[in-house]
């Protein structure tokens, strides 16, 4: 995105300079939408932290899909599946608008996956509004969640380990599960070390059944090839319910039980052998009020030429930049 963005580069290609950004993009009057992708050679479809595209459509079909990101409404997550709605005076991301020398109301809207750190409204690149994550709290009135549940780790580098698992709710129901599964993590092909070439894609990761009680999945992990390099798996649940609403957690046969208001105050992890293992991690359940935001503020000095957009940044470092609105 620009010279001080996440996620710095260090493959074979060297550095990135910052005149191959984004924002000099912008800055040299480029209308684009902005998207989110990779050239991983593991080739999983949807490889959870590299990269998504997401569409603001008017229906899940072929036709609304294109529609949406010829028109430019679409935006870049890095991992979680951020919810982004962003408009000025109505206008949606990607919108081209003649500019009427009025007052430009700008209407956000942010539904994230983990505790918000910052949400940034952005004029011609100078923040102009920075909605700070860390001040929120649970509200009494929060009557929906989310967690999740994490799957890795161990020593297992070229065999992978199968994970089956299942969350139910008592005194609940659960509104939607996200699956946040891996492929492996292939730099790129080698022509000497070649073990494996016909079945790095084949991992069968998937959501196994969904309802309002409970949601089963499967998925595959190898261990992680560096401290900060994670090659887990996840799955993310949001649920609505109150603080007794229970919550069980299953995993290749390990079972516990705990309620919201618990699992608030910490998550848990175990381990699949005593030592040096596989292991899952529960983390801490998130009321709605702090992974959520809205809000609307207006310009009063708007000129021809000007642009929009909105940056989201949540605490576990997935982000999501979204698709400017152009004033010509």
């Amino acid at each position: 995105m620009s010279e001080t963005a996440p996620y710095a580069y260090y493959h074979t290609m060297g550095p990135w300079d910052s005149r191959n950004t984004v924002y000099e993009g912008l800055r040299r009057g480029y209308r684009f939408g902005f998207v989110g992708s990779t050239d991983h050679h593991a080739g999983f479809p949807g490889s959870y932290g590299d990269g998504k595209m997401a569409v603001w459509a008017e229906k899940k079909t072929r036709e609304s899909i294109w529609e949406a990101m010829l028109a430019r409404r679409t935006y870049a997550v890095t991992g979680d599946r951020i919810q982004c709605r962003f408009s000025v005076n109505d206008a949606p991301m990607g919108a081209i608008v003649r500019d009427s020398g009025s007052p430009r109301q700008i209407r956000y809207w942010v539904k994230g996956c983990y505790n918000l750190d910052k949400i940034v409204i952005f004029k011609n690149l100078r923040p102009i509004r920075i909605e700070e994550g860390l001040l929120k709290t649970g509200l009494p009135s929060d009557r929906r969640y989310k967690f999740r549940v994490e799957m890795g780790w161990g020593n297992n580098e070229k065999e992978l380990f199968a994970w089956k698992g299942c969350i139910s709710l008592s005194k609940g129901r659960i509104l939607d599960a996200e699956p946040c599964f891996r492929g492996r993590s292939v730099l790129s092909p080698s022509t000497v070390d070649t073990e494996g070439y016909d079945f790095v894609n084949d991992i069968d990761d998937r959501i196994l059944e969904q309802n309002e009680e409970q949601v089963q999945w499967q998925c595959f992990t190898v261990k992680n090839p560096a401290p900060t390099q994670p090659l887990t798996s996840a799955v993310i649940v949001e649920l609505e319910g109150a603080l007794e609403t229970e919550i069980s957690v299953n995993i290749n046969g390990h079972q516990h039980t705990a309620t919201v208001a618990e699992l608030m105050q910490y998550g848990y992890t175990e381990q699949m052998k005593p030592y040096h293992s596989q292991a899952f991690k529960v983390h801490p359940v998130l009321p709605e009020s702090v992974y959520t935001a809205m809000g609307e503020l207006i310009d009063e000095a708007p000129a021809a030429g000007d642009f929009y957009h909105m940056e989201v940044y949540q605490a576990n470092g997935s982000c999501a930049f979204v698709t400017p609105v152009y004033f010509e």
